[in-house]
């Protein structure tokens, strides 16, 4: 009995992870489409960062969404930039007393409209960063 409950349990563990991941890339790419040719949808390889995914830009900087965590409120992902660059840490390049620029998107809004808000709100803070520390 205690097997498969055990069972179940990982069966509907997994179920959730794939759904989610599912979930995050048929919202990603219409996101990555409004903002422009060539960026594409990245899902993390480990399987347990449920909820996280990436648009990545065509020079090759990713942005990070996270749907309902961290800064983000239900139905809403926090947008950020990837501080990683070419395995290359940037943390050290935000300015004194600040943290990694981030965005909230509420997932319900237009793909157009996220993407709008991504390029107005969050990359020219992130691309600042990148550029000075690069």
């Amino acid at each position: 009995m205690l097997d498969s409950d055990y069972e179940r349990h990982e069966t509907q563990l997994q179920q959730r992870k794939q759904d989610s991941r599912l979930f995050i890339r048929q919202v990603l790419t219409p996101i990555a489409t409004a903002l422009g040719d060539d960026y594409q949808v990245e899902l993390p390889e480990d399987i347990m960062n449920e909820g996280t995914g990436y648009i990545v830009m065509p020079d090759g900087k990713r942005l990070i969404f996270n749907y309902e965590k961290l800064n983000a409120g239900k139905g809403q992902f926090d947008v950020r930039g990837d501080l990683t660059v070419e395995n290359i840490s940037l943390h050290d390049h935000v300015p004194n007393g600040r943290n990694n620029p981030h965005i909230n998107v509420t997932v319900t809004r237009s793909a157009v409209d996220i993407a709008r808000d991504i390029k107005r709100r969050l990359l020219p803070t992130y691309e600042a960063i990148v550029n000075d520390a690069l």
